[in-house]
């Protein structure tokens, strides 16, 4: 009987703790932040990701992010309440990059809620530290179109799953388990509204 006790104990703190992980994944951390040089307030949308391939020289403890730098306000004529000032995948590790007639890119390829795979090339930071996206990119992983999203049609991406190249490492894959964009999306600019 102690023996059984234990075990539905174990099997309850497991379900609670899955539970509490759940909802810590269930939405965009949102956090108000300026730029003291412009004198700006904008707002950093992050979630966090796990590795399927790691890099092969990452920092200790790196885990993917995607982060988010967005202010909210009217434009477009008051189709777009927010705008997108940059949006970077950061690994902790450096990101292998090229030159093409697009300027300094990383071959990306990536799915959306297992759909077939996309291959594009896609920005790098200045310091080749992270995968820079842009409305486009932003606007494809929150609602697998290119274009901002009109609200109340399709339903939003709620798995990504990216791989680019690691600089002198192989292939590094990560996955992000989507939450709810509508927040982010919405101080980004990418819901386009009638």
């Amino acid at each position: 009987m102690r023996s059984r006790n234990a075990h539905l104990l174990f099997v309850l703190c497991f379900a609670f703790s899955s539970v509490q992980l759940a909802a810590q994944a269930s939405a965009w951390i949102k956090e108000a932040k300026s730029d003291p040089l412009r004198g700006t307030q904008f707002l950093e949308f992050t979630i966090d990701g796990r590795f399927l391939t790691a890099p092969k020289n990452s920092q200790p403890g790196a885990i993917p992010r995607i982060s988010l730098r967005c202010t909210p306000g009217s434009f477009s004529r008051g189709h777009q309440h927010g705008k997108l000032m940059g949006g970077f995948i950061t690994v902790g590790a450096v990101v292998d990059s090229r030159s093409s007639s697009l300027g300094t890119v990383v071959d990306v390829s990536y799915r959306l809620d297992d759909s077939k795979v996309h291959k594009e090339p896609w920005g790098v930071s200045t310091d080749f530290s992270a995968i820079s996206m842009g409305e486009t990119e932003l606007d494809t992983i929150l609602y697998a179109h290119f274009m901002p999203h009109k609200e109340n049609t399709t339903p939003p991406v709620r798995k990504l799953v990216l791989a680019f190249s690691e600089y002198l490492g192989g292939e590094v894959v990560v996955q992000f388990d989507m939450p709810e964009p509508s927040d982010a999306a919405e101080a980004c600019g990418a819901i386009w509204h009638k």
